[in-house]
């Protein structure tokens, strides 16, 4: 059959079905102009329920590199995924915030009940704030860049202690966290007890430093000698660094007690394990590379100073202390959306730890 039959006997019935098409449409010409109409009302009323019913919650986390910073994303989008009413999910809003004070602040100003975010268990409580649900640990991490050990710091059992670098220490060559976070708090306390006044404090503090990321970018540069950071073991700025074998951690020795008793038991005397993070030695060039020997070797050492000396990152048990992590909410906010967001939590990072969740008296 030729193309010409084809069409010849095609068009008598495609003229056909458009003629009924005409007839139908004539007959439920009423139907035809209703329905677009109420399709478009529905979807009107819905968007409506949405808009008017769907509530935003604000999560606060805290600088960049900072573990609830990593952790806060999937928190969000957990959420999000989370029904508040029958077909509207919680719109989130995650913000990146200085610190506990500022935190703090945030929630107990929150009259509507809808700011959630991250405190550290202290021995009061606040009237205005509820717990959603305990978290990790966090433990304090003490970093001392290797440039700097291999350069100012004898090599000797004592070359990981605190006590040690604290008197080498260069102005702007320390970061803590920025103004009113836990971390930077729990720093000025220790370099307090060193006898370290807050004028000198703050000389230590590197200036352009406002979060992790840049702090351990500037320990692989050399910017920085010492960093400070709290988070739970297996944190992922901790173990990029480790990565970078740019710095190791340092041991806190006989202050980790003054400070527990200073912070009215709140915190917890813990130490990391020998080979925390990674077991790996790596070995790093001394002054002596470069054609020159620190002022504190004797002179008949000068000789045997090595150009080069071996790193690992936790050689031995290191002590230091931890703080519990919180969840927490405004008073204000309902029993309905604090077990809602209480389950996404521990949807999103339940299998990261395995005391989320629960009241233990002690770090495990």
């Amino acid at each position: 059959m030729s193309l010409a039959e084809l069409l010849r006997n095609a068009l008598p019935v495609a003229i056909d079905a458009l003629r009924r098409i005409q007839s139908w449409g004539a007959a439920h010409a009423r139907l035809l102009f209703t329905l677009p109409a109420v399709m478009f009302t529905v979807w009107t009323l819905l968007f409506l329920y949405q808009r008017s019913f769907q509530k935003e919650i604000v999560l606060l986390t805290g600088p960049a590199g900072s573990s609830s910073w990593y952790v806060g994303n999937r928190i969000g989008s957990e959420l999000q995924q989370s029904q508040q009413l029958p077909g509207i999910n919680y719109a989130v809003r995650i913000e990146s915030i200085g610190g506990f004070e500022a935190t703090e602040t945030r929630i107990s100003a929150d009259v509507e009940g809808s700011t959630i975010g991250f405190l550290q268990n202290r021995a009061r409580d606040s009237s205005s704030l509820r717990t959603l649900l305990p978290l990790d640990y966090d433990y304090l991490h003490v970093l001392c860049r290797v440039g700097f050990l291999a350069s100012q710091i004898p090599e000797t059992s004592s070359n990981y202690r605190f006590e040690a670098i604290e008197p080498r220490l260069k102005p702007g060559r320390v970061f803590v966290g920025p103004q009113g976070s836990g971390t930077r708090q729990m720093a000025a306390r220790i370099f307090r007890h060193f006898g370290v006044n807050e004028a000198g404090f703050e000389t230590l503090l590197a200036p352009s430093i406002s979060d992790w990321e840049q702090g351990r970018a500037a320990l692989s540069r050399d910017a920085i000698d010492l960093m400070f950071y709290l988070g739970p073991i297996g944190s992922t700025t901790i173990s990029r660094i480790v990565d970078d074998k740019s710095a190791v951690l340092v041991d806190l020795g006989e202050f980790q007690q003054a400070l527990v008793q200073h912070e009215n038991f709140a915190v917890w005397p813990v130490a990391f394990s020998r080979n925390s993070y990674n077991a790996s030695r790596w070995s790093h060039e001394t002054d002596r590379a470069l054609g020159t020997v620190p002022d504190f070797v004797d002179a008949g050492l000068r000789e045997a100073w090595p150009a080069r000396r071996e790193f690992q990152f936790c050689p031995n048990e290191l002590q230091t202390v931890a703080a519990r992590r919180l969840l927490v909410a405004s008073d204000k906010m309902s029993r309905d959306d604090a077990f809602q967001i209480a389950e996404a939590t521990k949807a999103a990072i339940g299998g990261d730890s395995r005391v989320i969740g629960f009241w233990e008296p002690q770090p495990p």
